[in-house]
């Protein structure tokens, strides 16, 4: 197994922020994600995270 420290690469940070930013504005980039809404689906959001229902970020938008 072969790593790296994030750490040592922070001088390029500002160039692959650019890049990665042109590539969502061009959309070859996209997050997926499920939204849940209010209070009352928390236990069926969380129990998507733990069965792995969802592809991606869960959120919860409670307001």
């Amino acid at each position: 197994m072969k790593g790296f420290m994030e750490l040592s690469y922070m001088n390029h940070f500002g160039d692959f922020s650019k890049e990665m930013q042109g590539h969502v504005v061009q959309g070859k980039i996209r997050s997926k994600h499920k939204i849940y809404h209010g209070i009352e689906s928390f236990l069926e959001s969380l129990e998507s995270v733990f069965l792995s229902i969802n592809d991606g970020k869960v959120v919860l938008q409670l307001v």
